[in-house]
């Protein structure tokens, strides 16, 4: 078989003469600094262009070379849109663009990368009006696809190469995010669903018209198109299933029929975290190929089981985690590795292999090279692979488990209807009644209940509560959102009871992305949660330097500092700042959390933190266990 007619079967649930491995698109390509390491390595081997093309400006990962493509093995060949209307400007004295929807983006030199900076469409206050009056992208500029159609023809004619349409750099989620910021997009869907609808459709509308004018250029040229949108973090979705089926599944269910009724093609969509919950909607909705397959989220180690369960439905790609088995193993456990996901993923067809994300400079080359070696080495078929099944790679991290949380409740001293008055306000903050609750906190008052069980069995008991579900995926980050509204709507009414009781908070906090990290959500979402659980934060942003950090302890003398790293070359600067504290010698002052998608205990120990925690509702508990 050639390339085409393998890819032919395995999307079809047929098994070819061999595995196809992918790599080279705008998710999933090697960061520039990589690409220089890796063609440092091979320059016996291949002859390359001395200066390598960016792919993706954010991200600042590179067009592969074709000789490099052949080396590694790989089998596609990606058309990359052009970016259209983006304008170089300064932020803050650092270098920065402004893309075609309006969003800032700003560098960062620690993870050599362009970052988001500010949100266009963030006002507190967002109204339809502000909707039609705003900027949006033209989406026929004929320069988005200029000369993709006459590279298309030529891969077409002289190769067997399966030809892909990369994904347009949008998507429903991705692109509404950027411009409102998730903790105001989220409220809106609980809050103001017209106005999130309306952001959603006119998004969809010009992302719709953008792929019919791509398929229009390319469509009868190409097997595959990928399309992107991001819906689960490392435990669970970002919404839940109910809000997803209402707010996003709808729109996608539209870009991809405006793809297929345009080309006869396959969907390939990109999609992170534990998203098992909504993997039978996007089979529904005609998604044919599942990327990346995260094996160190919830639900995707066991891939084996997941061959079982939807393996006649749609095909699997990728699968070769970056966040910790690429960096951390050895290359004969890398090896290993990828002989285990091709006997799980492969029988049948169904599988391409390829790395779960991009390569940066954390992943050593020689593991680089053991991954792409061994899918040649591996995947022929028939597979032969039956020694590796069940594996696990020493670098891989049990990240599923959760710890329950335990909820205070001791109502000692208080009669039936204190007692149920508490009760309520535990469920007003948990089901984020930001209306209720203060009503609810003065009926506590009025009714003679002490300041600090108000706080502690009414409102901190309705924060744990929800954190608890969080953390089990029973709950979700718009959910969280609204119990911190509610929880600071309460504390409004109740904040001067405190202070005449003089109550202390349970911890003092100091909170910040490390330096190079422009990522605020996992930071925020927890700093909602400690203050929920009685604790004084102070937030110091994003992109927070070492020297910050310890400036803060020496003004506010917390108990704890938190810090968070979304990116794997960003958790480097959580070792730096922890070195600079125990410099500076602050660090026997406080108790040091760290968490973030990369994070995990093991790293944790060896950098000389305290305390991990994997998500929000952890971060609280631990939190208030560290203090006693």
């Amino acid at each position: 078989m050639n390339r085409r007619e393998c890819f032919n079967a395995i999307v079809n649930h047929q098994e070819p003469d061999r595995l196809l491995v992918d790599f080279g698109k705008h998710i999933g390509s090697f960061h520039r600094a990589a690409y220089e390491m890796l063609k440092e390595h091979l320059q016996a081997e291949v002859t390359v262009q001395a200066e390598a093309k960016i792919l993706d400006r954010m991200a600042q990962n590179v067009i592969l070379d074709e000789e490099i493509c052949q080396r590694l093995g790989i089998d596609f060949r990606w058309l990359i849109p052009h970016w259209v209307g983006v304008r170089d400007i300064e932020i803050d004295g650092e270098k920065g663009y402004i893309d075609m929807w309006q969003t800032p983006h700003k560098w960062t030199d620690v993870g050599d990368y362009y970052a988001i900076a500010a949100q266009p469409l963030g006002q507190e206050n967002l109204t339809l009006a502000d909707l039609d009056a705003f900027a949006w992208p033209n989406p026929d500029d004929p320069a988005m696809f200029a000369g993709l159609r006459e590279q298309a023809q030529r891969w077409h004619d002289i190769t067997d190469y399966v030809i892909g349409a990369d994904g347009i750099k949008v998507g429903i989620l991705q692109t509404s995010s950027q411009l409102r910021g998730y903790d105001k997009l989220f409220l809106d869907f609980a809050l103001n669903p017209e106005l999130a609808h309306a952001l959603l459709g006119k998004i969809s509308s010009l992302i719709n018209r953008m792929y019919q004018n791509y398929m229009a250029a390319v469509g009868d040229l190409v097997q595959v198109v990928c399309i992107t949108d991001d819906q689960g973090t490392q435990s669970s979705l970002m919404v839940s299933p109910e809000m997803f089926r209402e707010f996003f599944k709808p729109y996608l269910k539209s870009q991809i029929d405006t793809i297929k009724q345009a080309a006869d093609v396959k969907v390939l969509m990109h999609c992170d975290g534990a998203i098992m919950p909504i993997l039978d909607d996007l089979i529904e909705i005609g998604v044919d190929i599942i990327n990346p397959i995260q094996t160190v989220v919830k639900d995707f180690d066991d891939t084996a089981a997941l061959k079982a369960k939807f393996g006649d439905r749609i095909t699997f790609h990728a699968a070769i985690d970056v966040q910790q088995v690429m960096p951390n193993s050895t290359p004969d456990e890398l090896r290993r590795e990828v002989a285990r996901r091709i006997h799980d993923l492969g029988p049948r067809g169904g599988y391409i292999l390829a790395p779960c994300h991009n390569i940066n400079v954390d992943i050593p080359v020689e593991n680089v090279m053991a991954m792409f070696d061994a899918a040649r080495e591996f995947g022929r078929y028939p597979l032969q692979l039956d020694e590796f099944a069940g594996e696990q790679t020493a670098a891989q991290t049990d990240v599923t488990k959760t710890e329950e949380a335990a909820i205070e409740k001791n109502g000692t001293g208080l009669n039936e209807e204190q007692q149920e008055i508490l009760e309520d306000l535990a469920e007003d903050v948990m089901t984020g009644s930001v209306a209720v609750a203060p009503e609810t906190v003065q009926e506590a008052i009025e009714a003679g209940i002490e300041a600090t069980i108000i706080l502690k069995q009414g409102m901190i008991a309705g924060m744990t509560e929800i954190g608890g579900r969080f953390e089990r995926g029973e709950a979700f980050v718009p959910e969280m959102l609204l119990a911190a509204n509610a929880m600071q709507a309460g504390l409004n009414i109740l904040r001067p009871k405190l202070i005449e009781a003089d109550v202390p908070a349970a911890g003092k906090v100091v909170l910040g992305t490390v330096k190079g990290d422009l990522h605020d959500i996992g930071k925020n979402l927890v700093g909602m949660m400690l203050e929920g659980a009685g604790f004084e934060v102070i937030d110091l942003g994003i992109d927070v330097p070492p020297e910050k950090f310890v400036s803060a302890i020496q003004e506010h003398q917390p108990d704890l500092v938190g810090m968070s790293a979304l990116l794997t070359t960003t958790m480097r600067s959580l070792q730096a700042t922890i070195d600079d504290l125990v410099e500076a010698g602050v660090r026997e002052q406080v108790k040091i959390m760290i968490g973030g998608a990369p994070v995990t205990q093991e790293y944790a120990d060896k950098i000389g933190a305290d305390l991990y925690a994997p998500d929000a509702g952890a971060a609280a508990r631990r939190a208030r266990q560290a203090m006693g």
